[in-house]
């Protein structure tokens, strides 16, 4: 063979490894902090668990609390209370669950105290409509609505 040839193709074959070994350690980097598939796939994957406990798909998992009766009126009468969720309550959606939102508070000799401080309530319109009030407790007042509307064709 060509001395040309040779070298050409001697340069060809560490070009090929230099690319392999950059896209082993990419790969093996992005493997160690679990991002082989991108960030887009990560942030996916946490709003799919995120809607799944919305859902009450996964609430199965985790501690169980159990809501008093006192609780839940208060929730009640604070989202009655809402001009947007009272409208809502209006046209026909239903409160169907209360799930609090709990704060745990270390203080400084290590004691934990655990504080509802928030409220997700679902109301729901008999198949058509899905709307999640989320109740700040300590302000008493609705901070945030969220509407899922279902269309069928």
């Amino acid at each position: 063979m060509e001395r040309k040839t040779i070298v050409a193709l001697a340069l060809l074959a560490v070009a090929v490894v230099a690319i392999s070994v950059g896209i082993l350690v990419t790969y093996v980097e992005a493997k160690s902090t679990d991002q082989v598939e991108g960030p887009f796939m990560n942030m996916w994957r946490r709003i799919m668990w995120r809607n799944a406990i919305v859902r009450g798909v996964a609430k199965d998992i985790g501690p169980r609390v159990e809501v008093s009766d006192e609780f839940k009126e208060l929730v009640v009468k604070i989202v009655s209370s809402d001009a947007d969720t009272s409208k809502l309550l209006a046209e026909g959606y239903n409160i169907t669950n209360i799930r609090p939102v709990i704060k745990a508070y270390v203080g400084a000799d290590g004691t934990v105290n655990l504080k509802a401080v928030e409220a997700i309530v679902t109301l729901n319109k008999s198949g058509t409509g899905r709307a999640l009030a989320i109740v700040n407790i300590e302000q008493g007042k609705v901070v945030k609505i969220y509407m899922y509307t279902v269309i069928e064709k």
